[in-house]
């Protein structure tokens, strides 16, 4: 988890805000949590686990090595992730 770059720092900084957001807007609402199962649900394995282990600290670049993808496409699906959130956040 050693030798981040800024670039990688502030990507994870975003992303864990961005599940924060989703956190937040909770409210103790039931209805909430089952939608926000289904948004989980809705991610297929790959992303669950790319999810996971940012939310562990681990680079990008080394999630790419546990899952044998790039650097550059694990921040593919990262970016494309961040989109589905905000989508669903609205």
């Amino acid at each position: 988890m050693a030798g981040y770059t800024e670039t990688e720092r502030l990507e994870e900084i975003e992303l864990e805000l961005k599940l924060e957001e989703l956190s937040k807007t909770y409210c103790g609402d039931p209805l909430y949590l089952v939608e926000l199962k289904e948004f989980i649900a809705s991610l297929d394995e790959t992303d669950k686990v790319i999810i996971y282990l940012k939310s562990q600290g681990y680079s990008s670049l080394e999630v790419g090595n546990e899952l044998g993808l790039t650097k550059r496409r694990i921040n593919q699906r990262l970016e494309r992730i961040r989109k589905l959130i905000e989508d669903w956040v609205g």
